[in-house]
């Protein structure tokens, strides 16, 4: 049974093969530029540059290893786009008839990212960072992408330096892109996307006409925010109110 799913999937990625070789991204109007050793060529200079070829850099920057078929909301919905995501420069990268890739731009509103395969949704949103800064990133959506209260996942690489070795007993160890932990974030309506709110004192902050109900349905029904099943179903409450 197993091997009759597997033979069917490969099919299925084979026939879609055949359609989105043909595209043309001269028809998408929101290539952003042109991809260059791994980083983009307007990223941040604080970015660390690479090339995707070095092997002395153990990692991956990518969620997707390879591109993969994926439909965009604003192009006609029956074509296919190959596409991947580099968590670490936070684009879409999309592939281009000569086998390079360009990356999407970011800041068009209302364009969803819909893998095939998974129905696995990116979408980029203005969300407010860790130093409290308004910036713009690319999510993955949970729930609804017309939700009110959108509950999202951020995925996110890091890099991490070579440590040379201190002493002779010692072994260098090699620069890595890391993927760290995915974290949770809400999106209300249109205002920027905050990260989900992990301790109950901070309920009032992000949910202020609602928190007495949610806290008091998250007491019932015993939900942790640290339960994926458990953010589903309160998210699901929190649409509801």
């Amino acid at each position: 049974m197993k091997k009759l799913q597997i033979f069917t999937i490969l099919l299925a990625l084979f026939a879609l093969n055949i359609n989105y070789a043909q595209e043309d991204l001269t028809e998408i109007p929101f290539i952003l530029t042109d991809i260059a050793n791994g980083v983009s060529t307007d990223s941040p200079s604080t970015l660390y540059s690479f090339d995707n070829s070095d092997k002395s850099v153990h990692g991956s920057a990518y969620i997707q290893e390879i591109f993969m078929p994926a439909k965009l909301s604003l192009m006609d919905g029956t074509k296919i786009f190959k596409l991947k995501y580099n968590a670490y420069n936070d684009e879409i990268e999309i592939e281009n008839e000569s086998g390079k890739a360009n990356a999407l731009n970011k800041n068009i509103d209302n364009l969803l990212i819909v893998f095939v395969s998974d129905d696995k949704t990116y979408q980029a949103l203005d969300y407010v960072d860790k130093d409290a800064n308004t910036t713009r990133g690319y999510f993955v959506h949970v729930n609804s992408a017309i939700s009110k209260y959108k509950l999202l996942i951020k995925e996110t690489v890091i890099f991490i330096d070579r440590k040379p070795a201190k002493t002779s007993y010692d072994k260098t160890k090699p620069a890595e892109l890391k993927r760290i932990d995915d974290k949770y974030f809400i999106a209300i309506g249109t205002d920027a996307a905050v990260e989900f709110p992990k301790k109950k004192k901070e309920f009032p902050k992000v949910f202020p006409d609602k928190h007495k109900d949610i806290l008091s349905f998250m007491k019932k029904n015993k939900i942790k925010t640290s339960k994926d099943k458990d953010l589903v179903e309160l998210i699901n409450y929190i649409n509801t109110l």
